[in-house]
């Protein structure tokens, strides 16, 4: 579980009310990973909704070009104070 104020302090949960934020809350667990770990790919089942604390996370998404071997391109930065893997919430959670 993690405070309902950390929640508070950032702007994607200012639309809930005080009961939504508790119950997020007690679902919610504090983690770290190491850097250059893969958090889940592109086409997986979102099953994690992150929030950013700390550092950041890169996003790279592969392109596979014809003939030739696959291509990690960056695009795109999530810093603190930022979601991640917003799909958990939404169907069809992919």
């Amino acid at each position: 579980m993690i405070s309902p104020e950390l929640l508070r302090r950032f702007p994607f949960f200012g639309p809930f009310d005080e009961a939504q934020l508790k119950e997020i809350a007690m679902l919610a667990e504090t983690i770290s990973i190491d850097k250059d770990v893969v958090i889940f790919e592109e086409g997986e089942p979102a099953n994690f909704f992150y929030l950013v604390l700390e550092g950041g996370v890169e996003i790279y998404y592969k392109a596979e070009e014809q003939y030739k071997s696959s291509k990690e391109l960056s695009v795109g930065d999530v810093n603190p104070g930022e979601i991640l893997a917003i799909s958990a919430l939404i169907e069809p959670h992919i």
